[in-house]
């Protein structure tokens, strides 16, 4: 295989990215990273965070000898994965052209990198490492995963005991309200029933709580006998399955061969696919990496949890005894410094923002891209409502005249020869230290000041 050296100069030379220039030391470091603690990479916006990745699996390929299909590499979205994968397979291919005649390499087949979501990547897993005779499982979609959660469970329950049950759903609807019908009651269910899954809730005393949690701890381990024993599941459910194979050894002939775990967007992680994630760190000789921003957290209502990446060094070191590093990358190259500015301000002086942040924190994102004078707008009203009304009409007057005047000092912003309606992007915003609701518009429609 190659030297550090030589991977570092085919990256210059055929990938186009620079790893040595000043700018990109800390995506040096990350890519370069070769110790035993695990590695904990915060990447802030723009910073690179996908290439990063992908040239840190690439060079355990090329540098380090490890065969494709021994390394993994999950995200948390089919798009993310095939993008991934895309500059996965691009990049790979090039080296391999640019080494196929000095090097043997009829032994790499980047086809066999492991790169998906985790729950594709359990069903592949289940499928393939299946006992003999067992068939392979098979994913029920949301609506079909409700209906047999309503014939087969949730109806004789629910019509029995509808007060009692719509007192703790009410709960989890919106305004707090029993749910209208049993439609809404079944949606509301699957959700409860969900997040005690992946939350890893301890049943027995969720139970004692009262008589409606007892009730929704009756229907979800009846569901979950009904998904084992017909070997159908929903996604919740299969982690649950696949965690408890992975618990008991089952999947042994599985991990055995895997070399390296790079796992994008922990930020979104739930605790069961955290516990996946220890148990495979934990029961095989991985060169883990984590990949996430504290910042960028925004699939609580599915049940992630940003705290399990924040606090990761902990837990993990808890629950494995493995030590973490941590590098952080805040060096932005895809945005102004003005867009720049108004993401650290506003991160950095909302004080209920801060617990969710990590610990210690990173440093402010920085700007790799000079200023375009782009100001940036803010419109603040005191409902959506209100917002989405009059943003409407500012953009439409301001399409319709090219310059309009901003707030009382009577500056103006034009918009440039080339710009269109359709180029608008809007940023809608919570704002918490006031009682408006703000929306930031920002430079695809090309603002200039007159």
């Amino acid at each position: 295989m190659i030297s550090n050296d030589c991977f570092l100069d085919l990256v210059d030379a055929h990938l186009g990215r620079n790893l040595r220039e000043s700018a990109n030391q800390s995506q040096l470091r990350a890519v370069m990273y070769d110790e035993d603690p695990i590695l904990q990479i915060v990447a802030g916006p723009g910073s690179g965070k996908t290439s990063v990745l992908v040239l840190r699996a690439l060079r355990y390929v090329f540098v380090q000898d490890v065969l494709p299909e021994h390394v993994l590499i999950t995200t948390f979205t089919r798009k993310a994965a095939r993008e991934l994968r895309t500059r996965w397979l691009d990049w790979g291919y090039q080296l391999v052209t640019r080494l196929g005649n000095s090097h043997s390499l009829d032994h790499i087949d980047l086809n066999r990198c492991q790169i998906d979501t985790l729950d594709s990547t359990i069903h592949d897993v289940l499928t393939e490492f299946r006992p003999a005779g067992e068939l392979s499982p098979e994913v029920a979609d949301t609506s079909a995963s409700l209906l047999i959660l309503k014939r087969q469970v949730f109806q004789t329950v629910y019509y029995s005991n509808r007060d009692v049950i719509d007192s703790l759903l009410s709960n989890y609807t919106l305004g707090r309200q029993p749910p209208r019908n049993q439609g809404e009651a079944l949606r509301t269910t699957k959700r409860l029933l969900e997040r005690l899954v992946q939350d890893r809730v301890d049943l027995g005393q969720y139970r004692q709580a009262g008589p409606a949690e007892n009730m929704v701890v009756e229907m979800l381990l009846a569901y979950r006998q009904i998904c084992v024993d017909t070997n159908v599941f929903d996604f919740a459910m299969l982690e649950e399955h696949f965690q408890d194979r992975l618990s008991n050894g089952h999947l042994n002939e599985w991990t055995k061969d895997l070399r390296v775990l790079l796992i994008d967007e922990y930020q979104d992680t739930n605790p069961l696919q955290e516990a996946i994630y220890f148990s495979l760190i934990g029961s095989t000789e991985l060169a883990p990496t984590i990949v996430g921003d504290d910042d960028q957290s925004m699939y609580r209502f599915r049940g992630g949890s940003v705290e399990l990446f924040t606090d990761f060094a902990d837990r993990c070191r808890q629950s494995t005894g493995r030590l973490t590093n941590r590098v952080d990358m805040v060096r932005n190259f895809r945005s102004h410094p003005e867009i720049i500015g108004f993401f650290n301000d506003h991160i950095a002086t909302d004080p209920e923002f801060q617990p969710a942040r990590i610990n210690p924190s990173k440093p402010l994102v920085t700007p790799a891209r000079s200023s375009a004078g782009i100001p940036v707008l803010g419109m603040f009203r005191p409902s959506e409502a209100a917002l989405a009304s009059d943003l409407a009409n500012f953009l439409q007057r301001f399409a319709d005249r090219h310059r309009i005047p901003v707030g009382d000092s009577g500056q103006e912003i034009y918009l440039s020869a080339d710009g269109a309606l359709g180029d608008a992007v809007c940023f809608p915003i919570r704002w918490k230290r006031s009682p408006m609701t703000a929306t930031k518009v920002h430079h695809a429609f090309d603002f200039q000041e007159c």
